[in-house]
């Protein structure tokens, strides 16, 4: 499927397991560029070298804004 999605970037938070990983395995297989975070790092480092290239990942959590805006500014 083509969604005309190739170049862009996408931040996916919650990404290193279930739905998250699931939507950045398709935005990848679409040839975007993915950001993903997720509050556990070994979940993260995981997540990561399962989605292979195209992604990076972050150490977050959503609940703390700050947190929030280190990982889009990232």
């Amino acid at each position: 499927m083509d969604l005309g999605l190739k170049g862009r970037v996408a931040a996916i938070t919650g990404g290193s397991r279930g739905i998250g990983f699931a939507i950045a395995q398709a935005l990848l297989a679409e040839d975007c560029q993915v950001a993903i975070c997720a509050r556990d790092q070994a979940g993260l480092d995981r997540a990561v070298q399962l989605l292979g290239s195209g992604v990076f990942g972050h150490r977050a959590d959503v609940t703390r804004p700050g947190e929030v805006e280190a990982f889009i500014e990232a």
